[in-house]
């Protein structure tokens, strides 16, 4: 597998909706909640009423393997302490 960014079409914005999230996994509406609710997927921003999520964010996801956030966050505390 390689570890190249999805590049990002101009018709999808930096930061996605809640649809634009599960078109682009492809994934059902309820798989999506779920994923979200166990802290599978990247964190989300509050914009007004709603949730977004950077692409930047989710590409670097995609590209690390899908890992759960427990083990996102350890890997970011780790490349801060070697800093």
């Amino acid at each position: 597998m390689e570890n190249n960014p999805i590049p990002i079409p101009p018709t999808i914005p930096h930061l996605l909706t809640f649809r634009q999230l599960r078109e682009l996994l492809q994934v059902s509406h309820g798989t999506l909640h779920r994923l979200i609710a166990t802290g599978k997927v990247p964190p989300s921003m509050k914009v007004g009423a709603t949730h977004r999520w950077a692409r930047s964010t989710i590409d670097a996801w995609l590209a690390a393997g899908c890992p759960d956030r427990a083990a996102t966050e350890a890997r970011e505390v780790e490349e801060v302490s070697n800093e």
